[in-house]
């Protein structure tokens, strides 16, 4: 059994923390967000595409699983993406493309693209971003597309192709370019387990560098934001700049995980654990709770409310911990795979 790496769960956890704004920000927030937390909530889905290619490089390492097994860690997460739409959105599932289906989806592209070399693995991740812009410009990037849970299927049908250009290129997480950071997970854990003593240098600079090109190309080809009115997160388009941008910042994370604070900080780490449960219960409390007894507060009310809802987690994720330690190896798979293993 492999020991837990404590500053993944750690930097899993932030993810979360950076996540719970950007959705109570929807109804719970007057006026848009300012600008320090709209960069700090846009880090969130990298950070978690990122680690997920790493988890998937890590247990291909250790573990030799099939293919199989990725697919179906990947199926179960879709379909509790397409349960979040229909019960807790009241929407058609498997219509927006929301983050959940993006990483169904990246889990089994995620593994496949761990057995590449590392040239055709440059090459695919080039082909991605390239990809992404060139669909973008030839499809465009309309606003979502969704359906209430009592369309008629030939109503919905109808929209079809609207609705796989939304899983290819114009939904909230399209494949082109999100899987990219899945794809940079994988070969970040490949890097370290080369073992160079010059690995930390070689990854700082690897960061600074990405980070660098992605504010030239900013500078060079500025893309309009806020494309999706109200939402506050940097990434609508997901251009290239944004990817590298967030991917260089990402990569600078990665190499304080190993910082004893990450690894001493307790109630992240406990967060991280059970991220899956955690991202399930904060979408359902903001839907049913606080989007409907507490809209539009001002900018104190507001960190006020987050503040109380990411204590709310923590609680919870100690209460999982405690959970997991009593009964571990008792418990169906199905929930030692939503509480984390």
């Amino acid at each position: 059994m492999l020991d837990r790496d404590l500053g993944i769960d750690g930097l899993r956890g932030l993810a979360i923390v950076a996540m719970v704004p950007a959705h109570l920000a929807w109804d719970s927030l007057a006026g848009s967000p300012p600008g320090w937390l709209r960069v700090f909530f846009s880090l969130a889905a990298p950070l978690f595409l990122t680690l997920s290619g790493m988890m998937v490089a890590l247990t291909r390492k250790h573990k030799n699983h099939r293919l199989t097994y990725y697919v179906g860690r990947g199926g179960a997460l879709v379909l509790i993406g397409a349960a979040l739409d229909s019960v807790v959105f009241g929407q058609c599932p498997f219509v927006e493309m929301r983050v959940l289906y993006l990483i169904g989806l990246a889990v089994p592209l995620a593994a496949l693209f761990s057995q590449l070399t590392a040239a055709w693995q440059t090459v695919l991740c080039a082909a991605v971003l390239a990809a992404a812009e060139l669909l973008r410009a030839y499809l465009g990037y309309p606003d979502v597309v969704s359906f209430p849970i009592s369309t008629p299927p030939l109503e919905i049908a109808r929209e079809v192709p609207a609705i796989l250009r939304q899983w290819v290129v114009s939904g909230w997480f399209p494949l082109f370019p999100w899987v990219f950071f899945a794809f940079l997970g994988v070969r970040v854990f490949q890097w370290q387990q080369m073992g160079s003593p010059a690995f930390p240098r070689q990854f700082g600079l690897a960061a600074v560098g990405l980070a660098a090109v992605g504010l030239v190309c900013a500078s060079l080809l500025p893309t309009p934001m806020d494309v999706r009115g109200s939402d506050g997160e940097l990434f609508y388009p997901p251009t290239t700049a944004f990817v590298l941008v967030a991917s260089g910042v990402v990569l600078l994370m990665l190499t304080c995980r190993g910082f004893s604070w990450w690894k001493s900080n307790r109630p992240l780490v406990r967060m991280g654990q059970c991220s899956l449960l955690l991202y399930i219960v904060h979408r359902i409390a903001i839907e049913w709770l606080t989007a409907p007894l507490l809209p539009g507060l001002g900018l104190a009310g507001f960190l006020v409310l987050y503040a109380t809802m990411v204590g709310v987690l923590v609680g919870l994720a100690e209460a999982v911990h405690v959970v997991k330690r009593r009964w571990r190896g008792q418990l169906p798979s199905f929930f030692r795979f939503l509480l984390g293993g």
